[in-house]
């Protein structure tokens, strides 16, 4: 649970930060982008060494970040839709 939150919390800012899709330009700044990667790591590292959190296994770790990262794609394409029929009006 800890993981997913964490992951999908910061993985959520770079699908909301642009009106298009997240993978193109602009890019996030460096410090935004490293803060979140720097962050990513230690909660993995959290979850697989059981820091303050219990311990889980690599292949958890992967799947969560597996469903985190298809979700970015859906929502990302909720959002255009949503803005495009919002422009409409």
């Amino acid at each position: 649970m800890f993981l997913q939150l964490v992951a999908g919390g910061h993985l959520l800012l770079f699908v909301t930060r642009q009106t298009r899709w997240f993978f193109q330009k602009p890019y996030p700044t460096k410090a935004l982008f490293w803060a979140i990667v720097i962050t990513q790591i230690f909660a993995a590292c959290a979850c697989y060494f059981g820091w303050l959190v219990p311990r889980i296994l690599l292949w958890m770790i992967c799947e969560v970040w597996i469903y985190n990262i298809a979700w970015m794609f859906v929502l990302n394409i909720i959002r255009i839709l949503i803005e495009k029929a919002q422009a409409k009006k």
